[in-house]
């Protein structure tokens, strides 16, 4: 990608150049300390590359953060695994004490009023998906859920 330095105003440069303290603050809250000038230093290139989409009437520093958390979240994304294997590989076994916990949970769905709602969103199944099912409004399976939790924390 080509970038149009030649265009880019100095004092944008200079904006980048001051605002390197708070973007360096910054990255301490986002990464790593070993990855924090890595960080910063592909926000600055970030912010050079893609400075056109910079609005003046805005502060540079917020836009220089946003770049930033996007920048951040972009790194993480990509040490992700890829594969479903990958998932597989880094899961821990259940243990007993994990099976006794979904038991006693599933033992509470099937005691409660909410049980075909629970059921459903144990299945994977979006609350709109639920809504159409069972004819009501996803802010009423919202209730559900939220009733069952409260009920279950109180038996908790």
């Amino acid at each position: 990608m080509v970038t149009d330095v030649a265009n880019r105003p100095a004092t944008f440069d200079a904006g980048v150049v001051e605002n390197l303290p708070k973007l360096r603050r910054m990255a301490s809250k986002l990464v790593d300390r070993d990855q924090r000038e890595d960080l910063v230093n592909s926000t600055v290139e970030a912010g050079l590359r893609y400075w056109r989409s910079y609005d003046p009437a805005k502060k540079l520093s917020v836009w220089l953060v946003y770049q930033m958390r996007h920048a951040a979240f972009e790194g993480r994304r990509k040490v992700m695994p890829t594969d479903a294997g990958a998932l597989d590989r880094q899961t821990v076994p259940a243990t007993q004490e994990d099976h006794a916990e979904a038991q006693n949970v599933m033992r509470l769905v099937d005691a409660s009023p909410y049980a075909d709602v629970m059921r459903l969103v144990a299945s994977g199944h979006t609350s709109e998906e639920i809504a159409e099912i069972h004819g009501v409004t996803r802010q009423r399976v919202h209730q559900k859920i939220q009733a069952f939790r409260r009920s279950a924390r109180r038996a908790a």
